[in-house]
């Protein structure tokens, strides 16, 4: 808003000045300077009308764009326009028309009668032109700004997507229940019907592998006291490591895979080994520089059961994909320690190949099969983690249109100021072609100025850039406001884009013939 509003005030100051003659004709014969006032600022409001009624429209279409696209999980309420927005709209209308009028307004009804009759329509170097120039370099600031920060959503999201989570996240099927509320059956009960839909779905052709786990990979975990030979869980405050637990195909199925040792042996039913999986990051941590098999934890109370630590998996993502990885632990399903959380209802598939579609439809009708008042979900993993991507590629479509909305009004103002400039200048122009400069003179003449002016407004918005960096540094991943890669790039296309605007008046400017210039006014 501030950039168009930049970009209207500049047009209009450019008017003004193709107005004198009219407006000094009008104070002439006795029209009063509130009235005339009054007047510039209706046409004003006027056009500030006709763009609130494209804009209203404009946004009814593309808020119900990006509602479709972007958040097409979200049940709205209302409709994109609403008498809010519409409400809105108006007074920004108001507030747009009587800032972008009533000061080119004022200023305009101020001229002297006589020296605006005597005059004629060249321009002279002055606080208008100097406005003019000001409000361009206003404008390339702004844009800058807008243009900074879709290039950091931007590397954002092509710097998070490509993380390892640990997880194969584009073969793992994800399987969840939920019941009515007090209509879930006894765990026993619950159980058993998940074991026997484990056994069920390894059975297909087109499964890989099928494990079970008490919480959804990325979401959820438990923590219980643990003792090692010589500490306990609360010496690592305050990262005490969690843990999940976890069938032994789990591993399998997710596609964690085991940087030393091997998962859990056993199946999916109870009893087996007292036998536990820890992380890298865990590793690490209980046991710097030292091999973590073979190792006894043990849980609780410091006399109780060893569970030797048979594997070292690599670190999975917990709850923040671009949070570094968390120290954590992987029990048994099948013999947990007391008091450890034992449901085990999710379910983890892992298809074979790249059939998905009709797997998921098979795996929902066999769990609602064995529990028939139950709520299956099934999702692929990629599709959970959507939610978690969304910040960035919601912030990298917002402020790439906005900054390309931004780049083309401010072009169109960059070109609108110095063409109108050019006109204002043609005497100029015409001697010095006829003192001999050559087209090519004039045009870089023409293009330098334009580019300066920019230039100008570019550093502005470079500062202003890295010191508002830090207002978006929680919602950036992996790049740096001050990184000449996304500085570097902004500030070439607004010189291109200055360049590009102010060519085609300095090729104008080229061309101007010395007699018609030197016979104007």
């Amino acid at each position: 808003l501030l950039i168009a509003l930049a970009n209207v005030i500049n047009l209009l100051l450019a008017r003004s000045m193709e107005r004198r003659r009219e407006i000094a004709v009008r104070l002439a014969l006795g029209i009063s300077r509130g009235r005339l006032i009054r007047l510039l600022v209706l046409e004003v409001m006027a056009l500030a009308a006709i763009a609130a009624v494209a804009a209203t429209l404009l946004g009814w279409a593309g808020g119900t764009a990006l509602r479709a696209l972007l958040l097409p999980q979200v049940e709205w309420a209302t409709s994109a326009l609403d008498w809010r927005v519409t409400g809105f709209t108006v007074l920004a209308a108001i507030g747009a028309g009587l800032v972008a009028g009533l000061p080119v307004a004022i200023q305009a009804s101020g001229a002297g009668v006589s020296g605006a009759l005597r005059s004629g329509l060249r321009d002279v170097p002055g606080p208008r032109s100097r406005a003019r120039s000001g409000l361009v370099a206003l404008q390339a600031a702004l844009s800058v700004i807008l243009l900074v920060g879709a290039a950091m959503f931007v590397r954002s999201l092509r710097n998070v997507q490509p993380l390892d989570l640990g997880f194969d996240i584009d073969r793992l099927l994800v399987v969840s229940l939920d019941f009515a509320e007090d209509q879930t059956p006894p765990t026993p009960v619950v159980t058993a019907a998940i074991r026997e839909a484990v056994v069920r779905l390894a059975e297909r052709p087109d499964v890989d592998a099928v494990g079970r786990s008490n919480f959804e990979p990325m979401w959820g975990f438990s923590s219980t006291q643990f003792y090692t030979d010589t500490d306990s869980a609360l010496s690592f405050m305050p990262k005490v490591p969690f843990y999940v637990a976890v069938s032994p195909s789990y591993f399998a199925a997710v596609g964690l895979r085991m940087i030393r040792g091997r998962p859990q042996a056993g199946d999916d039913a109870d009893g087996g080994p007292r036998e536990v999986v820890v992380n890298e990051a865990m590793a690490g941590q209980v046991w710097p520089g030292q091999d973590p098999i073979g190792r006894c934890l043990r849980f609780r109370v410091r006399t109780a059961p060893c569970y030797t630590v048979v594997g070292v998996a690599e670190n999975p993502r917990q709850n923040v994909i671009e949070a570094a990885p968390l120290p954590s632990y992987f029990l048994p399903l099948g013999n947990l320690p007391a008091g450890a959380s034992d449901d085990g209802w999710v379910i983890l598939v892992r298809p074979r190949g790249g059939a998905v579609g009709a797997l998921t439809t098979d795996v929902r009708r066999l769990v609602q099969s064995k529990l028939p008042g139950s709520v299956v979900n099934v999702a692929l993993m990629r599709d959970r983690l959507d939610d978690e991507y969304r910040p960035w590629r919601l912030g990298a479509t917002l402020f790439s249109a906005l900054g390309l909305l931004s780049l083309l009004v401010a072009v169109v103002g960059i070109y609108s100021t110095v063409s109108y400039g050019v006109r204002q200048r043609n005497r100029e122009f015409g001697i010095r072609v006829a003192l001999g400069a050559q087209p090519g003179d004039v045009v870089r003449h023409v293009v330098g100025d334009g580019v300066r002016v920019v230039a100008a407004g570019i550093l502005a918005g470079l500062v202003l850039s890295v010191a508002g960096g830090r207002l978006v540094a929680g919602l950036i991943y992996g790049v740096s406001v001050t990184d000449p890669a996304v500085l570097a790039p902004v500030a070439l296309v607004l010189v291109l884009a200055a360049a590009v605007a102010s060519a085609v008046p300095a090729w104008h400017a080229s061309r101007t013939d010395p007699v018609v210039a030197l016979r104007e006014d």
